[in-house]
């Protein structure tokens, strides 16, 4: 059973690997892990999440989702609200997690949140 929820400073530490997993997966053939770690590291700092995921839960200039699968976090998503359109920040899913539906989950139930 997939479940979409906003995320809270308790996912931090999933979603921080989640984007490890994702990086790895996606650009094994084209950066070094030394390099992921690094990028990872920076981009997905603790305190960079946690602030995002603060900022969404009391702003609505941010929407940052999570879609959990018998209740371990899977995947997320992160839009930020510019008036009434959106840009895609960030869309990642475990590698065994994806061609499940589970990233159009997130992206439609962000849709429903903006209307």
């Amino acid at each position: 059973m997939i479940t979409i929820k906003k995320l809270t400073a308790e996912d931090v530490d999933a979603l921080i690997e989640i984007a490890r997993e994702s990086w790895k997966w996606t650009y094994r053939d084209i950066y070094s892990n030394e390099f992921i770690e690094s990028w990872i590291s920076e981009k997905y700092s603790k305190e960079k999440i946690l602030n995002e995921i603060i900022r969404s839960l009391s702003n609505f200039d941010i929407i940052f989702l999570g879609a959990l699968v018998n209740s371990a976090l899977t995947g997320f998503i992160e839009l930020k609200i510019i008036a009434d359109k959106a840009e895609l920040l960030r869309l990642y899913l475990k590698p065994e997690y994806t061609r499940r539906g589970i990233g159009k989950l997130l992206l439609s139930e962000a849709e429903k949140i903006m209307n």
